[in-house]
């Protein structure tokens, strides 16, 4: 897992946890979050899956989304 990964999402209204979380877990994780407040949080939900994936792209990883 990618250190920066292992932290906490501060994007409100998100407290999710991805250490220890799969690419799957993680990006469930984001939408699930993204439906409560659907038009900020689905903005930044997007932003932020987006940065995961190139984390992810960038340290070589090959998790199923």
């Amino acid at each position: 897992m990618p250190q920066q990964l292992q932290m906490y999402c501060h994007v409100k209204p998100w407290k999710c946890v991805f250490e220890k979380m799969k690419w799957h877990q993680a990006v469930k994780c984001v939408k699930n979050a993204g439906m409560k407040k659907a038009n900020m949080a689905e903005r930044a939900g997007r932003e932020y899956i987006d940065r995961l994936q190139r984390i992810y792209e960038d340290s070589g990883r090959t998790d199923s989304k």
